[in-house]
């Protein structure tokens, strides 16, 4: 009997350990998309008006996506949060010598956000945009630009990140690398013709854009042919 006894009261231990363990665990989950929607909802936000945030905003932005990222380590999309949080705040100084070591975090974190979620194609555009920003058009550039095509050639938000990091470095890029960019573009603009026609005309890209697409009614309206 006594025997039996304590194998009951460690059965009921061991239960109330992996209960605590749960709790303990949701708990975490909680808080962490909690902070994840405060920093997600800023950055809606800051899209939405079309604008860079100011440094307070950001900075209240960047502690909540970090914190959320602190609760819940190895949740990709924390970590991608993060880095676009960060990437906004390397606008923030465009120019100056705190772009580059800002934005490279922003690159370190989308990389980590791959690794725990390699078929994601968001991520591969956005670590392609702010590499193209830091002016980077290396191996780990193309990567992500042939991934984000392949993963999410009709996601418009994919057409629409590529097209920005496409068209600011275009002249920086092979033949091969802006027909991939081109394609892309020609592809969102039955899903974001305004959106994309607004980016093209803030790079000063058509005639380059027009040179590399096939002709359809598509293209037509965006071209003028």
């Amino acid at each position: 009997m006594k025997f039996l006894y304590n194998k009951h009261n460690i059965i009921v231990l061991f239960v109330m350990v992996i209960c605590l363990w749960g709790m303990y665990h949701g708990f975490r989950m909680g808080v962490a998309d909690v902070l994840a929607y405060k920093a997600e909802y800023a950055l809606k936000t800051w899209e939405k008006e079309k604008r860079l945030p100011n440094e307070s905003e950001v900075g209240t932005a960047i502690i909540n996506a970090s914190s959320a990222v602190s609760w819940e380590s190895a949740n990709p999309e924390y970590m991608d949060l993060h880095a676009q949080v960060l990437l906004y705040k390397a606008l923030l100084y465009w120019g100056d010598n705190k772009f580059d070591p800002i934005s490279a975090l922003s690159v370190e974190l989308y990389q980590r956000s791959i690794k725990r979620r390699p078929n994601w194609p968001y991520t591969w555009a956005r670590l392609a945009l702010v590499k193209s920003y830091r002016r980077e058009y290396d191996a780990v550039f193309y990567e992500a630009l042939s991934n984000a095509v392949k993963l999410g050639p009709w996601e418009p938000g994919v057409h629409t990140t590529l097209a920005a990091a496409g068209l600011f470095g275009w002249s920086e890029l092979n033949i091969e690398s802006r027909r991939l960019v081109a394609s892309n573009i020609h592809r969102g603009l039955r899903f974001s013709h305004s959106e994309l026609a607004s980016i093209i005309h803030r790079y000063r890209r058509k005639a380059s854009v027009c040179g590399y697409v096939s002709v359809d009614e598509f293209s037509k309206s965006l071209c003028g042919w």
